[in-house]
């Protein structure tokens, strides 16, 4: 075993025993036969490192990729790369991660978020033979084509809100029924302006109050009778934002 504290090597080191360096080693290559242990750090200056063997095994807990790097445009593209087949980079256009293949859960089962955590999927088509959920909860559904179903969507229920006095709407009221139950006065379901384009919500009187659409500054209200108050105990009318400064309303009106 040889022990020094600093190697000058001229042309190339082969260690085939042990070797313990206290200082420095400089040589132009440097062989090693027999497992290597460094008890510090290990710093490789090199543009390339190379690990020919079949499992890397590491207790870390994180890897990290592009460290110190000035821009999220610089960490473009940082990721793992699987040969020539498959990849799994960031990137940082679309601020998020990208393959080059699909992602097929095992099983075919791909469970997104939980009972507590929701997860937002943008998607410019969903295809399931069948797709079963148990809530829909969403401030809006903007699509740009169709939403169909090849077989069968199971267990999709509305959210109800229920009210009992005047009430503005918000976008989260969308895809919602809301529910006046009110056996007296005069109840007004306000349009603000603040609606997004596309909005849409149900209207239904529970009670015998006289239940009114009304607007806000900025809003117009339409319908083909020119009505807006529901009619008769029961009765459900319709409001759509055709634009964030007009409101339709049909129904029982």
């Amino acid at each position: 075993m040889a022990t020094k504290s600093d190697f000058l090597v001229r042309a190339g080191l082969t260690v085939s025993s042990n070797a313990t360096v206290g200082g420095t080693v400089n040589a132009a290559a440097l062989n090693i036969s027999g497992p290597a242990v460094i008890a510090g750090n290990l710093t490789i200056s090199g543009s390339t490192t190379y690990v020919n063997g079949t499992i890397i095994s590491t207790t870390d807990l994180n890897m990290l990729l592009a460290n110190g790097v000035g821009s999220a445009a610089l960490a473009n593209g940082a990721g793992l790369i699987i040969g020539t087949y498959a990849n799994i980079v960031y990137s940082s256009g679309a601020s998020g991660w990208q393959s080059n293949v699909n992602i097929v859960p095992a099983a075919n089962n791909l469970l997104l978020g939980n009972t507590t955590s929701l997860w937002n999927v943008n998607a410019n088509t969903v295809s399931a033979a069948n797709l079963s959920v148990s809530t829909i909860s969403a401030a809006t559904i903007n699509t740009t084509g169709k939403i169909y179903s090849n077989s069968s969507i199971q267990s999709a229920y509305v959210n109800v809100n229920p009210q009992t006095s005047n009430y503005t709407l918000a976008n989260s009221d969308s895809g919602t029924i809301i529910t006046i139950a009110n056996n007296g006065g005069s109840v007004t379901i306000t349009v603000p302006s603040s609606l997004q384009t596309g909005f849409r919500t149900m209207v239904t009187k529970l009670g015998s109050a006289n239940v009114v659409v009304g607007n806000a500054a900025g809003v117009t209200l339409g319908s083909r009778s020119g009505a807006y108050t529901v009619a008769n105990t029961y009765g459900s009318v319709s409001i759509y934002m055709a634009n964030t400064s007009l409101a339709i309303i049909d129904g029982a009106i």
